[in-house]
C-alpha cells in the first residue's frame, strides 16, 4: 500500500475499532457461550465485517458493485429478523464509525495466557483479494 492510499486510522489500532463496532454481539456471545470455540467468534464476526465492508466499498468507491445492495437483494425471502440485523450493521458503521474509511482486512481471534480472547484485524483500501473474499461470502 502506498502511503498516500495508507486509510486514517483517527489514532486507534483497527483491532481496537472493530472490537467497538461487534461489541454487542460479542457481549452476547460470552454471556451465552462463555466458552465458545474460535470457530463460533469466527462465525459470529463474519456479518459484522461484511456489512463494515460493503459500506465502505458503497462510500468509497461509487460506481463499483454496490455489496450493500447485493446483501439485501440476498435477504429478499428471509425471515424480518436477518434483514433487521443486518440493517442494524450496516446503520451502526455508517453513524457511529462512519469516520473510518478503510476495510477491514484479515481478522483473527487469539486467546491470551490468562484465558481473554484477543481480536487482531487490519486495515485495507480497497483491493481485489478482500474484494473477492466477500463476494464469495454471498456464493
Amino acid at each position: 500500500m502506498l502511503k498516500s492510499e495508507e486509510p486514517s486510522l483517527h489514532g486507534k489500532k483497527v483491532s481496537e475499532v472493530f472490537l467497538d463496532y461487534v461489541e454487542p454481539i460479542l457481549a452476547t456471545l460470552k454471556a451465552e457461550r462463555p466458552n465458545a470455540t474460535f470457530e463460533e467468534y469466527d462465525f459470529t464476526l463474519r456479518v459484522p465485517w461484511m456489512a463494515w465492508n460493503a459500506v465502505v466499498l458503497q462510500e468509497t468507491q461509487p460506481g463499483t458493485t454496490d455489496y450493500v445492495k447485493m446483501m439485501d437483494e440476498l435477504l429478499v425471502g428471509q425471515p424480518p429478523l436477518m434483514r433487521g440485523v443486518m440493517d442494524f450493521w450496516i446503520q451502526r458503521k455508517r453513524t457511529l464509525f462512519s469516520k473510518y474509511k478503510y476495510m477491514i482486512g484479515e481478522y483473527r481471534n487469539y486467546k491470551r495466557d490468562d484465558g481473554e480472547v484477543v481480536l487482531y484485524a487490519e486495515a485495507r483500501t480497497g483491493s481485489s483479494d478482500l474484494i473477492n473474499s466477500m463476494a464469495m461470502q454471498f456464493h
